[in-house]
């Protein structure tokens, strides 16, 4: 059983600088914690945290690790401190952080500009997210919340979460199909490795169309 380490960060200390690497996330239990973001050279709080709340995920779920906002202890605060090899394994034993981490991903970036929070890899990062809501046994879910909740969280305009869903359509990696009453689901049909086999097939269908 993997045991996860508490740190522990002193008041007005900072915990991560926005664009160095990051292989950890931080599920907050004492404290609170500011995240803010460097725009034109001019420091912009992105959000306040308290507990019980996750941060520093976001450079587990890109492609380049990179924080993507600084993280201050605005009190003395209490941790734990999740691996980056440990965090699916984390997300999967604990349904609760589960629905925090998804909670995180539609409000993290929410009060922020389009253009100063542009996820370096949109494609990467909704597949990311698909794959965690696989490996918790979620296999079909809303298609209109999933479009709001994925064009919110990663702050990208909806054309182009569209765009990429169809594409994850055509690649055979998800189906959108409506129910009896109407309502438009996606389901997911390959759980095991989707990042992973969404790269591959994308890479392939490239070729294809080359």
């Amino acid at each position: 059983m993997t045991t996860y380490a508490v740190r522990t960060f002193l008041r007005y200390s900072v915990i991560f600088n926005e664009n160095t690497r990051g292989d950890s996330a931080f599920l907050l239990q004492e404290g609170r914690v500011e995240l803010s973001k460097e725009v034109h050279g001019k420091k912009k709080v992105l959000a306040i945290l308290s507990p019980i709340n996750m941060f520093g995920e976001m450079s587990l779920i890109l492609d380049d690790q990179r924080r993507t906002a600084t993280a201050i202890a605005l009190d003395d605060v209490r941790a734990v401190e999740v691996k980056k090899d440990d965090f699916d394994d984390f997300v999967r034993a604990s349904p609760q952080i589960m629905q925090t981490l998804i909670d995180v991903l539609v409000h993290r970036l929410r009060s922020c500009t389009s253009k100063s929070m542009q996820v370096p890899s949109l494609f990467q990062g909704i597949c990311r997210t698909i794959e965690m809501l696989a490996r918790n046994g979620v296999t079909h879910f809303d298609y209109m919340h999933a479009l709001m909740s994925l064009k919110d969280a990663f702050v990208s305009p909806e054309d182009r979460v569209l765009d990429i869903l169809h594409k994850l359509e055509v690649l055979k990696l998800i189906e959108i199909v409506s129910t009896e009453d109407g309502v438009k689901v996606v389901n997911i049909l390959h759980p095991q490795h989707f990042t992973t086999e969404a790269a591959k097939r994308l890479q392939a269908w490239g070729r294809h169309q080359a």
